[in-house]
């Protein structure tokens, strides 16, 4: 009790200063010194002092001081003077104060780079698994710093692209844009750009780069960018504009009418069999609604109410109407467009003119009667000619 004097240590701190006594063996029997503008005030001056941080205990060949920074008192420092003849003095008293308060700050100055140590680690890590490429540049263009993804790339050990040009590693025909948006302080920075970096072998491979320029009394002084290769996604574009121009090419050469309306009826793209059947040009096309091409406004009205509640109608019949206002038989398969909501916001659908077809139908019925009375009067003839 007599050692601790009453002064409110933290559980952590009076475990390693009783620890300190008990390996010792020493007891405390003197008194404590309170540092206070560089003298040294006994113990029993210092009393009602808040702040005990710069307490110095004193023991037979022991002295003892608190570590501490900010709120933290990890430890105690402690010199032995056991076996020897030295005496304390107050300026080995003051000076063990002051190793004790540098002791304090060099450990809260650890703890800082030890944090920001590891903060650079999990950086680190979590660069070096990117899939996309991270990359620094100094003001020249020289690789700083590359993620080893790269090798992915190019086949090259990232660590050997250090300190080369970053545009030695670019196709030729991407260098001047380099220079143009890289190492110049006016190169607009809002964009990716899309570049081909070259491969061990000198094949090229198509690569996106954001980046942003560092810049000091506007001239550069590096570069941060991120380097992802796009070449799947240009496989894959590739792709859908080739499954895009089949389908193109299918709905310009059909030999049925294609559209597409807005929820409004009004014609959004046709093709020109379309063109074809009704006998409007493309431009007339275009500023019509699909209404208008019914023969009969009643034909609309139920055709809109069939669709709108089944959201599709197949092979239906209809009579509409051509520029010149004669009549056309047809058939069409139309669907709606609906939005998130389900809101209908269009229409799509293929009609296929029937007249030609309606007419060899009605012809060929004709044919089937003309040949039943044929049939008929073949009979009575029969009967007459033979009569019982």
């Amino acid at each position: 009790d007599d050692y601790f004097c009453s002064q409110e240590w933290s559980r952590s701190s009076r475990a390693i200063a009783a620890s300190t006594l008990r390996i010792t063996g020493k007891q405390a029997r003197s008194v404590s010194i309170l540092l206070d503008e560089n003298r040294l005030i006994p113990r029993d001056e210092t009393e009602g002092k808040d702040d005990p941080d710069d307490f110095l205990w004193e023991v037979p060949d022991f002295l003892m001081a608190p570590v501490h920074y900010g709120e933290e008192r990890p430890g105690f420092l402690v010199a032995d003077r056991t076996g020897t003849t030295m005496e304390w003095s107050d300026a080995h008293r003051i000076a063990f104060l002051y190793v004790a308060e540098g002791l304090g700050r060099f450990i809260e100055q650890w703890n800082s780079h030890e944090l920001i140590w590891r903060s650079e680690e999990q950086y680190r890590y979590f660069v070096e698994n990117m899939n996309d490429v991270v990359f620094y540049l100094d003001g020249g263009g020289r690789i700083t710093y590359i993620s080893p993804v790269i090798e992915t790339i190019t086949g090259l050990r990232h660590g050997d692209m250090t300190g080369l040009l970053f545009s030695d590693f670019l196709h030729p025909d991407d260098v001047a844009l380099f220079s143009e948006m890289f190492l110049s302080s006016k190169g607009r920075q809002d964009k990716p750009l899309d570049m081909s970096v070259l491969d061990k072998n000198g094949r090229p491979h198509p690569v996106r780069i954001s980046r942003r320029v560092q810049t000091k009394n506007d001239q550069v002084t590096g570069v941060i960018g991120v380097l992802v290769d796009i070449t799947s996604n240009l496989e894959i574009e590739e792709a859908l504009k080739e499954s895009e121009q089949k389908l193109r090419t299918l709905f310009l050469n059909s030999l049925d009418a294609i559209f597409i309306a807005d929820g409004q009826g009004w014609f959004l793209d046709f093709n020109t069999s379309a063109v074809r059947l009704f006998g409007y040009d493309e431009i007339e096309l275009a500023t019509m609604r699909l209404e208008q091409l019914f023969f009969n406004p009643e034909d609309w009205k139920r055709f809109i109410e069939v669709i709108r509640n089944d959201g599709s109608v197949t092979d239906y019949e209809v009579v509409l109407k051509k520029k010149d206002g004669s009549m056309v038989m047809c058939v069409g398969t139309v669907s709606t467009v609906l939005d998130g909501e389900g809101d209908v916001t269009g229409y799509e659908g293929i009609i296929r003119d029937i007249t030609d077809k309606k007419r060899l139908e009605e012809q060929l019925l004709q044919a089937e009667k003309l040949s039943s009375l044929g049939e008929i009067l073949s009979g009575v003839a029969h009967e007459l000619n033979n009569p019982m």
